[in-house]
C-alpha cells in the first residue's frame, strides 16, 4: 500500500494546495489482527474528506491524502524526537487508545522498532512530499499556502466538554498565515449560516507547525470541520462543498495578492 496518493495539475494556478491526512483507512493485517473489535471501527478517521475535497481536482489544486489510517500512525502528531505542542491531553504518534481512552489492541503495544518502521515506511515520506509540494507551487509563486484539511464528531467528550462548531479554522493563534485569511474565511461562512470559530479548540496541529516558515514565505492553515456538517445527506455535502471551493478561492487570491 502507498502511504499516499498525490494529485498534480497539469499547470500550477494555485498559490496553495490540500493535505488530508486523518482520512486514510488501511491498516497492515499484521497490525489489525492485534487491535480490538471496537478499534477496527476507525471511529476517529476523518470520513471520506477526500471525497469532499474532490473538486481540488476540477480546480487543478495539487492534493496529497493518507491512505493508511491515523491508528497505524497520525501523520498530525512530532517525532518523539520534536516537542509535543498539544497543550491538551490528545492521541500519540503511534496511538494505543483511541478518542474515548478505549484500548487500541488487545494484548500489544508496539516497540521501538515498530514505530521507527511506521515512521520511515508511511511518516517522513508523506512530510517529504509536503515539502515537494511547496517546491513544485513556489516554481510558480513567490508565496504558498497548505491547507491541512481534517474533520471530527461532533461531539468528543475526552477532547471539549461542548459541542464543536460546524467550522474551525486554525493557525496556531496568528503564527502561520496571513489574519486576512481567517477574517475572509469566518465571511464565507456566515454567508453560508455555519457556526465557527477560530484557534479554538483546535490551532493546528504538528503539519501546520512544522511546515510554516515565513523566512521561505511557506504558509500554513488547518480547517476543522464537524462530520455531520457534509456526511448527513447529499444536499449537506454538496453545500459544504460549495463553500469549501468559495473558501480555497479566496484564499487564493489573498495568497497572490501577498505575493505582489
Amino acid at each position: 500500500m502507498k502511504p499516499f496518493e498525490l494529485y498534480i495539475p497539469d499547470k500550477i494556478i494555485h498559490p496553495l494546495f490540500i493535505s488530508i491526512p486523518h482520512c486514510g483507512t488501511h491498516i497492515d493485517e499484521n497490525i489489525k489482527s492485534k487491535m480490538t473489535n471496537n478499534a477496527k471501527k476507525l471511529i476517529d478517521t476523518d470520513w471520506i474528506l477526500q471525497d469532499l475535497y474532490f473538486f481540488a481536482k476540477e480546480m487543478s489544486i495539487p492534493m496529497i491524502y493518507a491512505n493508511y489510517s491515523r491508528y497505524q500512525i497520525d501523520l498530525n502528531r512530532p517525532l518523539p524526537s520534536q516537542e509535543n505542542l498539544y497543550k491538551r491531553k490528545t492521541s500519540a504518534l503511534v496511538p494505543t487508545l483511541d478518542f474515548t481512552n478505549q484500548k487500541i489492541y488487545t494484548d500489544y503495544n508496539p516497540d521501538k522498532k515498530e514505530i521507527q518502521n511506521r515512521i520511515s515506511q508511511i511518516y517522513q515520506p508523506y512530510y517529504q512530499q509536503i515539502d515537494d509540494l511547496f517546491d513544485l507551487v513556489q516554481k510558480k509563486f513567490n508565496k504558498v499556502l497548505l491547507f491541512d484539511a481534517h474533520s471530527i464528531r461532533r461531539s468528543v467528550k475526552e477532547i471539549s466538554d461542548v459541542a464543536f462548531k460546524d467550522l474551525m479554522l486554525g493557525n496556531r493563534d496568528g503564527e502561520t498565515c496571513y489574519k486576512s485569511l481567517l477574517l475572509e474565511g469566518a465571511k464565507i461562512f456566515e454567508a453560508h449560516n455555519y457556526k465557527h470559530s477560530n484557534n479554538s479548540p483546535f490551532k493546528g496541529g504538528n503539519i501546520t507547525r512544522t511546515f510554516y516558515n515565513k523566512e521561505k514565505n511557506r504558509y500554513s492553515v488547518q480547517l476543522e470541520m464537524s462530520q455531520d456538517i457534509y456526511m448527513e445527506s447529499d444536499d449537506k455535502f454538496n453545500s459544504c462543498k460549495k463553500m469549501l471551493k468559495e473558501l480555497l478561492i479566496k484564499f487564493s487570491d489573498i495568497m497572490k495578492n501577498e505575493s505582489k
